[in-house]
């Protein structure tokens, strides 16, 4: 009984860490994906100079956007997971 518990705690916590590894490995594949496009938008206002304050503005407000959006899907989804590991850690 006693080792059933304890095999289920440790693979709650395995499955936790790998959540968030997994997770933070995405945000940081979506971050790094942020900055090529805003050196790509960077590159093109230099070469082409069209519209060119327009187009790096409106472009940074989207990354940013995107930025803020990945940040609290994942702030949520490391929530909810804290709070299933305390209910199995609790139970």
């Amino acid at each position: 009984m006693l080792f059933n518990i304890l095999f289920l705690n440790i693979n709650i916590y395995f499955k936790y860490l790998f959540f968030m590894l997994n997770t933070t490995l995405f945000f940081i594949l979506r971050f790094s994906t942020n900055i090529i496009y805003y050196l790509l938008l960077l590159f093109c206002c230099y070469c082409f100079d069209i519209f060119a304050l327009f187009c790096f503005v409106s472009f940074l407000i989207i990354i940013i956007i995107n930025t803020m959006i990945t940040l609290f899907v994942h702030l949520f989804m490391f929530i909810i997971w804290y709070f299933l590991l305390l209910e199995h850690i609790l139970i």
